[in-house]
Protein backbone atom coordinates (compact mmCIF):
# COMPACT_ATOMS: atom_id res chain seq x y z
CA UNK A 1 0.00 0.00 0.00
CA UNK A 2 2.97 2.33 -0.30
CA UNK A 3 1.99 3.75 -3.66
CA UNK A 4 -1.56 4.57 -1.99
CA UNK A 5 0.05 6.23 1.25
CA UNK A 6 2.38 8.04 -1.56
CA UNK A 7 -0.90 9.64 -2.91
CA UNK A 8 -2.84 10.79 0.23
CA UNK A 9 0.83 12.56 1.47
CA UNK A 10 1.01 13.81 -2.04
CA UNK A 11 -2.49 15.42 -1.85
CA UNK A 12 -2.23 16.71 2.06
CA UNK A 13 0.92 18.69 -0.14
CA UNK A 14 -1.82 19.97 -2.12
CA UNK A 15 -4.13 21.12 1.01
CA UNK A 16 -1.21 23.16 2.92
CA UNK A 17 -0.02 24.84 -0.38
CA UNK A 18 -3.12 25.62 -1.86
CA UNK A 19 -5.98 25.89 1.09
CA UNK A 20 -3.42 26.82 3.23
CA UNK A 21 -3.49 24.69 5.99
CA UNK A 22 0.04 24.84 7.35
CA UNK A 23 1.81 22.04 9.01
CA UNK A 24 0.13 19.44 7.10
CA UNK A 25 2.53 19.02 4.48
CA UNK A 26 5.78 19.43 5.99
CA UNK A 27 4.73 16.73 8.25
CA UNK A 28 3.50 14.73 4.83
CA UNK A 29 6.94 15.52 3.65
CA UNK A 30 8.47 14.20 6.24
CA UNK A 31 6.42 10.90 5.72
CA UNK A 32 7.80 11.24 2.38
CA UNK A 33 11.72 11.47 3.87
CA UNK A 34 10.71 8.41 6.32
CA UNK A 35 9.35 6.56 3.01
CA UNK A 36 12.14 7.21 0.59
CA UNK A 37 14.50 5.87 3.15
CA UNK A 38 13.23 2.67 3.66
CA UNK A 39 12.50 2.03 0.13
CA UNK A 40 16.02 3.58 -1.37
CA UNK A 41 17.73 1.36 1.27
CA UNK A 42 15.72 -1.98 0.14
CA UNK A 43 16.38 -1.20 -3.28
CA UNK A 44 20.16 -1.11 -2.79
CA UNK A 45 20.15 -4.37 -0.74
CA UNK A 46 17.98 -6.55 -2.50
CA UNK A 47 18.43 -5.18 -6.06
CA UNK A 48 21.42 -3.40 -6.82
CA UNK A 49 24.35 -3.78 -4.38
CA UNK A 50 27.25 -1.21 -3.57
CA UNK A 51 29.59 -1.85 -5.71
CA UNK A 52 30.79 0.81 -8.54
CA UNK A 53 28.39 -0.58 -11.45
CA UNK A 54 25.24 -1.04 -9.00
CA UNK A 55 25.70 2.63 -7.72
CA UNK A 56 25.84 3.87 -11.44
CA UNK A 57 22.86 1.42 -12.41
CA UNK A 58 21.07 3.06 -9.32
CA UNK A 59 21.74 6.55 -10.14
CA UNK A 60 20.61 6.19 -13.78
CA UNK A 61 17.59 5.05 -12.74
CA UNK A 62 16.45 7.77 -9.93
CA UNK A 63 17.75 10.17 -12.81
CA UNK A 64 15.02 8.40 -14.91
CA UNK A 65 12.90 8.94 -12.16
CA UNK A 66 12.90 12.42 -10.96
CA UNK A 67 14.15 14.24 -13.71
CA UNK A 68 11.77 13.78 -16.80
CA UNK A 69 8.57 14.46 -15.40
CA UNK A 70 10.55 17.53 -13.29
CA UNK A 71 11.01 19.16 -16.62
CA UNK A 72 8.07 18.64 -17.69
CA UNK A 73 6.56 20.44 -14.75
CA UNK A 74 9.02 23.06 -15.61
CA UNK A 75 7.86 23.68 -19.07
CA UNK A 76 4.25 23.74 -17.62
CA UNK A 77 4.56 26.80 -15.40
CA UNK A 78 6.89 28.15 -18.13
CA UNK A 79 4.04 28.00 -20.52
CA UNK A 80 1.82 29.48 -17.60
CA UNK A 81 4.00 32.20 -16.58
CA UNK A 82 4.07 33.26 -20.27
CA UNK A 83 0.42 33.77 -20.36
CA UNK A 84 -0.52 34.81 -17.82
CA UNK A 85 2.41 37.44 -17.18
CA UNK A 86 5.15 37.82 -14.14
CA UNK A 87 2.99 39.90 -12.16
CA UNK A 88 0.39 37.73 -11.98
CA UNK A 89 2.22 34.33 -11.37
CA UNK A 90 4.32 36.12 -8.73
CA UNK A 91 0.97 37.74 -6.69
CA UNK A 92 0.04 33.57 -6.80
CA UNK A 93 3.15 32.78 -5.81
CA UNK A 94 6.19 34.72 -4.69
CA UNK A 95 8.83 31.92 -6.03
CA UNK A 96 6.86 31.14 -9.51
CA UNK A 97 8.99 33.62 -12.22
CA UNK A 98 11.18 32.87 -14.79
CA UNK A 99 14.70 32.99 -14.29
CA UNK A 100 17.03 35.48 -14.59
CA UNK A 101 20.17 34.56 -15.09
CA UNK A 102 22.36 31.66 -15.56
CA UNK A 103 23.02 30.37 -12.32
CA UNK A 104 18.98 30.09 -11.43
CA UNK A 105 18.62 28.65 -14.79
CA UNK A 106 20.95 26.26 -14.04
CA UNK A 107 19.49 25.83 -10.65
CA UNK A 108 15.91 24.75 -12.10
CA UNK A 109 17.47 22.70 -15.03
CA UNK A 110 19.45 20.59 -11.80
CA UNK A 111 17.01 21.07 -8.98
CA UNK A 112 19.44 22.30 -6.81
CA UNK A 113 18.02 24.43 -4.73
CA UNK A 114 17.37 25.66 -0.90
CA UNK A 115 13.87 26.88 0.53
CA UNK A 116 15.62 30.48 -0.10
CA UNK A 117 16.32 29.96 -3.69
CA UNK A 118 14.48 31.61 -6.51
CA UNK A 119 13.14 31.50 -8.44
CA UNK A 120 11.78 28.09 -8.73
CA UNK A 121 9.44 27.12 -11.37
CA UNK A 122 8.70 23.86 -9.71
CA UNK A 123 8.25 25.34 -6.52
CA UNK A 124 8.27 22.85 -3.70
CA UNK A 125 11.40 20.88 -5.53
CA UNK A 126 13.32 22.40 -2.72
CA UNK A 127 12.48 19.16 -1.15
CA UNK A 128 13.43 16.95 -3.94
CA UNK A 129 17.37 18.75 -3.76
CA UNK A 130 17.45 17.29 -0.06
CA UNK A 131 16.07 14.02 -1.63
CA UNK A 132 18.87 13.86 -4.22
CA UNK A 133 21.10 14.10 -1.52
CA UNK A 134 19.88 11.58 0.42
CA UNK A 135 19.60 9.22 -2.46
CA UNK A 136 23.47 9.51 -3.61
CA UNK A 137 24.41 9.31 0.59
CA UNK A 138 22.27 6.03 0.82
CA UNK A 139 23.96 4.82 -2.74
CA UNK A 140 27.24 5.35 -1.47
CA UNK A 141 26.41 3.66 1.84
CA UNK A 142 25.22 5.20 5.37
CA UNK A 143 22.60 3.18 5.26
CA UNK A 144 24.41 -0.07 3.88
CA UNK A 145 24.37 -1.81 7.56
CA UNK A 146 22.47 -2.14 10.83
CA UNK A 147 25.42 -0.45 12.17
CA UNK A 148 26.16 2.47 10.52
CA UNK A 149 22.28 3.56 10.01
CA UNK A 150 21.96 3.17 13.94
CA UNK A 151 24.88 5.44 14.55
CA UNK A 152 24.01 7.84 11.51
CA UNK A 153 20.06 7.60 13.06
CA UNK A 154 21.46 8.63 16.42
CA UNK A 155 23.37 11.62 15.28
CA UNK A 156 19.92 12.64 13.57
CA UNK A 157 18.63 11.98 16.66
CA UNK A 158 21.21 14.38 18.24
CA UNK A 159 20.80 17.24 16.51
CA UNK A 160 16.79 17.50 16.72
CA UNK A 161 17.39 17.18 20.29
CA UNK A 162 20.23 20.01 20.40
CA UNK A 163 17.77 22.79 17.29
CA UNK A 164 14.42 22.02 19.73
CA UNK A 165 16.57 22.37 23.26
CA UNK A 166 18.10 25.98 21.67
CA UNK A 167 14.48 26.45 20.16
CA UNK A 168 15.76 27.10 16.81
CA UNK A 169 13.01 27.80 14.01
CA UNK A 170 11.78 26.11 11.47
CA UNK A 171 14.51 26.58 8.78
CA UNK A 172 16.53 23.87 11.04
CA UNK A 173 13.91 21.69 12.37
CA UNK A 174 12.49 21.16 8.58
CA UNK A 175 14.03 22.62 5.96
CA UNK A 176 17.82 22.09 7.15
CA UNK A 177 19.24 18.95 5.20
CA UNK A 178 20.12 17.93 9.05
CA UNK A 179 16.63 17.97 10.01
CA UNK A 180 15.73 15.55 6.89
CA UNK A 181 18.38 13.29 8.29
CA UNK A 182 16.05 11.89 11.23
CA UNK A 183 13.42 10.93 8.79
CA UNK A 184 15.98 9.55 6.17
CA UNK A 185 17.80 7.17 8.75
CA UNK A 186 15.19 6.26 10.37
CA UNK A 187 13.76 4.74 7.19
CA UNK A 188 16.91 3.31 6.83
CA UNK A 189 16.27 1.61 10.08
CA UNK A 190 13.28 0.10 9.26
CA UNK A 191 14.03 -1.94 6.60
CA UNK A 192 17.01 -3.31 9.04
CA UNK A 193 14.51 -4.30 11.55
CA UNK A 194 11.72 -5.01 9.80
CA UNK A 195 11.80 -8.55 10.68
CA UNK A 196 11.73 -7.54 14.57
CA UNK A 197 9.32 -4.66 13.82
CA UNK A 198 6.67 -5.85 12.04
CA UNK A 199 6.90 -8.92 14.48
CA UNK A 200 5.43 -6.86 17.31
CA UNK A 201 1.71 -7.48 18.21
CA UNK A 202 0.96 -4.22 17.23
CA UNK A 203 2.13 -4.43 13.41
CA UNK A 204 0.07 -8.24 13.26
CA UNK A 205 -3.20 -6.36 13.87
CA UNK A 206 -5.43 -4.95 10.83
CA UNK A 207 -6.71 -2.45 13.05
CA UNK A 208 -3.35 -1.03 13.88
CA UNK A 209 -3.78 1.14 10.52
CA UNK A 210 -7.10 2.86 10.79
CA UNK A 211 -6.14 3.62 14.13
CA UNK A 212 -2.92 5.25 13.50
CA UNK A 213 -4.82 7.30 10.25
CA UNK A 214 -7.04 8.15 12.51
CA UNK A 215 -4.80 9.67 15.13
CA UNK A 216 -2.95 11.35 12.49
CA UNK A 217 -6.32 13.12 11.34
CA UNK A 218 -6.62 14.14 14.53
CA UNK A 219 -2.75 15.41 14.49
CA UNK A 220 -3.57 17.24 11.69
CA UNK A 221 -6.83 18.69 12.81
CA UNK A 222 -4.98 20.64 15.88
CA UNK A 223 -1.49 21.36 14.43
CA UNK A 224 -2.66 23.78 11.94
CA UNK A 225 -4.36 26.09 14.27
CA UNK A 226 -2.45 25.30 17.12
CA UNK A 227 0.60 27.47 18.93
CA UNK A 228 3.65 27.18 18.18
CA UNK A 229 4.56 24.70 21.09
CA UNK A 230 1.53 22.53 19.55
CA UNK A 231 3.17 23.21 16.03
CA UNK A 232 6.58 21.44 17.32
CA UNK A 233 4.97 18.75 19.41
CA UNK A 234 2.56 17.89 16.91
CA UNK A 235 5.05 17.75 14.04
CA UNK A 236 7.53 15.07 15.81
CA UNK A 237 4.10 12.80 17.02
CA UNK A 238 3.29 12.91 13.39
CA UNK A 239 6.87 11.68 12.27
CA UNK A 240 6.63 9.10 14.86
CA UNK A 241 3.09 8.15 14.26
CA UNK A 242 4.21 8.21 10.19
CA UNK A 243 7.17 5.93 11.36
CA UNK A 244 4.75 3.14 12.53
CA UNK A 245 2.75 3.39 9.14
CA UNK A 246 5.57 3.01 7.26
CA UNK A 247 6.52 -0.23 9.65
CA UNK A 248 2.80 -1.03 9.10
CA UNK A 249 1.91 -0.98 5.51
CA UNK A 250 5.50 -3.30 5.02
CA UNK A 251 3.27 -6.03 7.15
CA UNK A 252 3.04 -8.95 4.57
CA UNK A 253 -0.48 -8.94 5.83
CA UNK A 254 -1.17 -5.44 5.28
CA UNK A 255 0.21 -5.25 1.47
CA UNK A 256 -1.94 -8.41 0.44
CA UNK A 257 -4.70 -6.41 1.69
CA UNK A 258 -4.52 -4.23 -1.28
CA UNK A 259 -3.72 -5.32 -5.71
CA UNK A 260 -0.73 -4.33 -6.14
CA UNK A 261 -1.16 -3.22 -9.58
CA UNK A 262 -4.18 -0.85 -7.86
CA UNK A 263 -1.77 0.65 -5.71
CA UNK A 264 1.18 0.93 -7.80
CA UNK A 265 -1.29 2.70 -10.25
CA UNK A 266 -2.80 4.98 -7.81
CA UNK A 267 1.05 6.06 -6.40
CA UNK A 268 1.82 7.17 -10.09
CA UNK A 269 0.42 9.55 -9.35
CA UNK A 270 2.05 10.97 -5.91
CA UNK A 271 4.96 12.23 -7.93
CA UNK A 272 3.25 14.47 -10.80
CA UNK A 273 0.72 15.68 -8.38
CA UNK A 274 3.68 16.79 -6.20
CA UNK A 275 5.03 18.73 -8.87
CA UNK A 276 1.99 20.48 -10.66
CA UNK A 277 -0.59 21.38 -7.81
CA UNK A 278 0.63 24.67 -8.06
CA UNK A 279 0.80 25.12 -11.74
CA UNK A 280 -3.03 23.41 -11.69
CA UNK A 281 -4.47 25.91 -8.64
CA UNK A 282 -2.79 28.87 -11.18
CA UNK A 283 -4.93 28.16 -13.92
CA UNK A 284 -8.12 28.20 -11.55
CA UNK A 285 -6.67 31.24 -10.18
CA UNK A 286 -6.38 32.90 -13.79
CA UNK A 287 -10.16 32.17 -14.49
CA UNK A 288 -11.66 32.41 -11.37
CA UNK A 289 -9.88 35.09 -9.67
CA UNK A 290 -9.55 33.42 -6.53
CA UNK A 291 -6.49 32.89 -4.46
CA UNK A 292 -5.03 30.31 -2.41
CA UNK A 293 -6.44 29.97 0.86
CA UNK A 294 -10.00 29.75 -0.42
CA UNK A 295 -11.35 26.27 0.13
CA UNK A 296 -13.40 26.93 -3.14
CA UNK A 297 -10.07 27.16 -4.98
CA UNK A 298 -8.48 23.80 -3.43
CA UNK A 299 -11.73 22.12 -4.48
CA UNK A 300 -11.19 23.10 -8.06
CA UNK A 301 -7.37 22.57 -8.42
CA UNK A 302 -7.61 18.73 -7.12
CA UNK A 303 -9.54 17.38 -9.82
CA UNK A 304 -7.65 19.46 -11.90
CA UNK A 305 -4.12 18.12 -10.92
CA UNK A 306 -5.42 14.76 -11.09
CA UNK A 307 -6.05 14.96 -14.78
CA UNK A 308 -2.97 16.77 -15.35
CA UNK A 309 -1.22 14.22 -13.27
CA UNK A 310 -2.74 11.50 -15.60
CA UNK A 311 -1.81 12.84 -18.81
CA UNK A 312 1.46 13.33 -17.42
CA UNK A 313 1.83 9.62 -16.31
CA UNK A 314 0.95 8.60 -19.84
CA UNK A 315 3.08 10.59 -21.97
CA UNK A 316 6.01 10.38 -19.65
CA UNK A 317 6.04 7.79 -16.49
CA UNK A 318 5.05 4.82 -18.62
CA UNK A 319 7.68 5.07 -21.45
CA UNK A 320 10.52 5.75 -18.64
CA UNK A 321 8.89 3.32 -15.97
CA UNK A 322 9.59 0.45 -18.45
CA UNK A 323 13.28 1.94 -19.37
CA UNK A 324 14.11 1.65 -15.65
CA UNK A 325 12.45 -1.51 -15.17
CA UNK A 326 15.00 -2.77 -17.57
CA UNK A 327 17.56 -1.22 -15.90
CA UNK A 328 16.83 -2.52 -12.68
CA UNK A 329 16.31 -6.09 -14.49
CA UNK A 330 20.33 -5.49 -15.62
CA UNK A 331 21.27 -4.61 -11.63
CA UNK A 332 19.25 -7.57 -10.74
Amino acid sequence: MFGIYRAILALIVVVEHIGEFPMIGRCAVFGFYILSGYLMTLILQTSYGYSWQGFKLYAVNRILRIYPLYWAGCLLSIALILWVGRDFSRDYLGTMFLPRNLESAVRNFLIFFSIKSTPRLVSPTWALSVELLFYFLIGVGISRTRKISLLWFAGSVAYAVYVNLANLDWNYRYYSVFAASLPFSTGALIYHYNKELTSFPIFQKKATLPILIGLILVVFFFISPGSKAVRVSGFYISYLLQSMMIISLSGRNIRAMIPSALDQWIGYFSYPIYLTHYQAGLIISKFTSLQRGDLNLLLMTIPLVLAISLILIYLIEYPFETLRRKIKAKAS
